[in-house]
């Protein structure tokens, strides 16, 4: 029982490190409009954005799709 508890506990933080250390990784988007780099770790300031996911641009207040482009439209 004491190695089980043991290789869960390394498997969980070498997992951790593996997420942590990817996230990092991961390019950073630009603002389509005025190229400004939008946040890693992104805070929703919408129901839509939260759900859907995307950006908007603190700079300009350009809505921002997921993949970088500029939104579509805000469904309401």
């Amino acid at each position: 029982m004491d190695t089980f508890l043991t290789s869960v506990v390394i498997g969980g933080v070498v997992g951790a490190i593996a997420v942590i250390s990817v996230a990092f990784l991961i390019p950073r988007k630009r603002c389509p409009n005025c190229n400004m780099s939008l946040p890693r770790f992104r805070k929703p300031v919408s129901a839509r954005e939260a759900m859907l996911g995307g950006w908007t641009c603190q700079s300009c207040g350009t809505k921002i799709a997921r993949d970088g482009s500029p939104a579509r439209g805000d469904a309401r």
